[in-house]
């Protein structure tokens, strides 16, 4: 798409003039009105009401497939009625004279402006705005890297194709290496005009590769999505508005729009995008769609890059690729785009649409085409291969097709090259190539609280950190607690499984190449376990499944569904040490079904405390406090820790505080009621482990029977407070050391009156003797280094190696 410019044109001087002479006719009126029209091609029907103005046009003697339609600075697509053949679009603007303009592109990719027409709006009952992408607070903000070195002659177009975006949510980094031409100048004229959304980086020194830049602008990058904005490109301005949709779905790390080959000059050449990927389908890339990583290697992009130009790809945001530290990677020179797709998109899905364009300028000074004849483009590719094995490990046709594109390239090179298999051998990639990582499938209820939940969320971060692939499953697929929802970084992609039948589910993750299923709540294991048995036994991933207590609740699924179980389950990971009693109890342990078992405790990543301040808290600075954060269900004490604090408020003179933190039926309940002041509700809160550290004791009047391992413990544990909890579950073992030190006291769990009195003397106890409660914080530490999520982390993928069915 051409830049745009405000119209000087004769055309439109002569439209104001015939529009002045209206308004002179007509000086009295209050009404609006369409004062004048220009047609060059087609028909034009404007019509007025108000603050509203109607566009339709119809495309008589020119071919076009794209409309837009410019008021003022604004630019929107006119989308097309395949009934009637007219582009239409609607605005509503404030009052004075509007100059309309309609711009398109012809079949031989030259932008025009068929029409245009001058409208004076009398009164606007609105603000003024244009139907662009709708103003949700919600929609992702997209980071746009400009990398430029010496490309002055194509800034201004690609500048503009990027500030007239009809998606306004987006913020433009510029990255000048050192040029040595004019850009510097025409880079700060851009940050002058829009200095809002413009930041400006100029290197003293060149860095030495395209790459180092990309890598820099993702660090200095804000945004949810990241566009790395060639500086030689341009694209149509609803680039951004068809892309970003896209990543509604969670599952899409990388997005790309059809790519149109231009020369220096911005003509098209013969080379289309289709005839690029023709070789590999003559269907696939005809027609928008979204297909797995592994998917998209096998069909295409393990043998040549699919995305031939940077500028026609939208990413999700990587907060954690270690391959932006990698000098290997930020040394190439030609292939690492395609090396880096393959590492962003693992895990998840990529998605392609044909419903914009990206235009891609070859010319004297770009550096794709003559690497060609060079060695080092071979062994790049080599590179790409080696990368292709070691995340994905596709089968040996997809190397045997992209050795063969290489043959034909070293063919028609007029250099004087080795031989390919100096440059290029599938004996030495799969030679060098480290072994494949496993790709794991982390299964959760849902975004809600819960420890199951949280610690589900916890174990998929750390196991990317280890080097994993790996990929989210929301069961529940519905409402979203935000506060959990925002703990799993944007980047790991979540699918929904409960949205299809577990026999769909199944051949969609042999499709993406899962190794391990790992579960965290009895719905999952059942839907995951019917998934993998409609699976053949030789390519079924492996089912783990972790055991949170659920079936303390109803052993009776294990009984119900034991033989469905003892085929599809790989092993069971009990979080606490009584896991195993149900399976026991039922027959259904290993001993009766030869399902393994094991314990690996749950685990958190350790914070260093920060406790929030008792002022902010509005707590007495002299106070003891003591912090529940659960939960607020009947089962988990809320009520039974507030009569056991009133009792003990009554055996010390110093005054006691609670904090209560969580949602639920029983916070609901209280919110209603006439609560003390020595109370506070402090509902759903982030940051629980610095509510925890700045408190003197954690409580945990539990009678949950699924309670095991509960993660609100080791929260508070980690922050060096010691726990008063109830005797259920694994609270005992997880408050004492390998020493015998506890970490707090333990009190039988019993009748909640009963049970108030035997907290409220322990809390007293604790409130009174400092020598005591100082003993007790010394063993915190101790116990909770135990539950660090990384030492969980690591001996779950120990297990994992045991039981996965690898098929690299």
């Amino acid at each position: 798409m051409a830049s745009h410019s405000p119209d000087t044109s004769t055309t439109a001087i002569a439209l104001w003039s015939k529009a002045i002479r209206a308004l002179s006719g007509t000086a009295g009126s209050k009404d609006s009105a369409v004062l004048a029209a220009r047609n060059v091609s087609g028909h034009l029907d404007v019509s007025v009401d108000h603050d509203q103005i109607s566009v339709r046009w119809f495309a008589e003697r020119i071919e076009t497939d794209a409309v837009w339609a410019q008021l003022g600075r604004r630019l929107v697509p006119m989308p097309r009625d395949n009934t009637s053949k007219h582009f239409a679009v609607k605005f509503t603007t404030g009052a004075g004279l509007k100059y309309i303009r309609l711009h398109c592109r012809d079949a031989q990719g030259r932008t025009r402006s068929p029409a245009s027409a001058l409208i004076r709006i009398a009164k606007a009952s609105t603000p003024a705005s244009v139907p662009v992408a709708p103003k949700a607070t919600t929609r992702p903000t997209v980071s746009i890297i400009v990398p430029n070195f010496n490309h002055a002659p194509f800034l201004r177009q690609r500048l503009e194709s990027i500030y007239w975006q009809t998606y306004p949510h987006f913020e433009v980094i510029l990255l000048d290496d050192c040029s040595t031409d004019q850009s510097r100048d025409i880079l700060a004229e851009y940050l002058e005009r829009y200095p809002e959304k413009t930041r400006l980086v100029t290197n003293t020194q060149n860095s030495g590769g395209p790459f180092r830049q990309w890598a820099a602008g993702i660090r200095l990058a804000r945004g949810d999505l990241v566009w790395i904005a060639e500086s030689d490109d341009w694209c149509e301005p609803d680039f951004l508005q068809t892309l970003v949709p896209l990543f509604d779905r969670p599952d899409v790390l990388l997005a790309h729009a059809l790519t149109r080959f231009v020369d220096g000059e911005g003509r098209p050449m013969r080379t289309s995008y289709d005839r690029y990927v023709g070789s590999l389908s003559r269907h696939r890339w005809r027609r928008d769609h979204i297909a797995s990583a592994n998917e998209e290697v096998v069909a295409g992009m393990g043998i040549r890059n699919t995305v031939p130009n940077a500028s026609a790809a939208l990413f999700r945001k990587p907060t954690d690729l270690p391959l932006l530290e990698n000098e290997k990677w930020l040394s190439m020179r030609t292939c690492g785009d395609w090396v880096f797709y393959l590492h962003r998109m693992r895990g998840g899905s990529i998605a392609f649409t044909r419903r914009t364009r990206n235009y891609y300028r070859n010319h004297s000074s770009n550096t794709s085409l003559p690497a060609q004849s060079r060695p080092d483009y071979y062994r790049e590719h080599e590179q790409v291969a080696v990368t292709l094995q070691e995340l994905y490990a596709p089968p040996a046709a997809v190397f045997e097709k992209h050795e063969a594109v290489l043959r034909q390239r070293i063919a028609k090179s007029t250099e004087n090259l080795p031989s390919l298999n100096e440059l290029f051998s599938i004996d030495r990639i799969l030679r060098t190539a480290a072994p494949k990582p496993l790709h794991v499938l982390v299964c959760c209820h849902g975004f809600v609280p819960g420890g199951a939940e949280s610690f589900a969320i916890s174990l998929a971060i750390r196991f990317r950190t280890l080097g994993c692939t790996v990929t989210f499953a929301d069961f529940e697929g519905g409402p979203e607690d935000t506060g959990i929802r925002i703990r799993l970084p944007g980047d790991i992609p979540v699918v929904h499984p409960g949205r299809v039948s577990p026999r769909e589910s199944g051949l969609t993750w042999q499709r993406m190449g899962v190794d391990i299923i790992s579960t965290h709540h009895w719905r999952t294991d059942l839907y995951c376990a019917k998934a993998v048995d409609s699976l053949p036994v030789a390519r079924r991933p492996a089912l783990c499944c972790t055991h949170h207590g659920f079936y303390h609740l109803d052993a009776g699924n294990l009984l119900r569904y034991r033989s469905l179980f003892s085929r599809a389950v790989s092993s069971w990971v009990h979080v606490a040490r009584s896991g195993g009693r149900p399976f026991r109890c039922l027959g259904v342990d290993e001993a009766a079904t030869g399902v393994p078992e094991f314990h690996i405790p749950a685990g958190i990543s350790l914070p260093a405390p920060k406790p929030v301040s008792r002022a902010e808290l509005n707590i007495p600075e002299d106070a003891f406090v003591l912090c529940l954060a659960s939960r607020a269900i009947p089962d988990k004490g809320w009520r039974t820790a507030i009569e056991a604090v009133r009792i003990a408020r009554e055996q010390v003179s110093r005054p006691l505080h609670l904090l209560l933190a969580g949602n639920g039926p029983v916070y609901d309940e209280l919110m209603h009621e006439s609560l003390p002041g020595w109370i506070s509700l402090l509902g759903h809160r982030k940051g629980i482990p610095d509510i925890y550290a700045s408190a003197d004791i954690g409580l945990l009047p539990s009678t949950y029977p699924a309670e095991s391992c509960p993660l609100t413990l080791i929260e508070c544990l980690a922050v060096g407070t010691p726990v008063v909890a109830t005797d259920v579950g694994d609270i005992k073992a997880m408050l004492t050391t390998a020493d015998g030190d506890r970490a707090g006291t333990v009190v039988p769990a019993g009748p909640s009156e009963s049970l108030s009195k035997r907290l409220a003397g322990t809390i007293a106890t604790f409130a009174s003797d400092h020598r005591l409660l100082d003993q007790t914080r010394l063993v915190t530490k101790t116990a909770a280094a135990r539950f660090d999520i990384n030492a969980c982390a690591e001996a779950y993928l120990r297990h994992f190696e045991k039981f996965c069915r690898r098929t690299d």
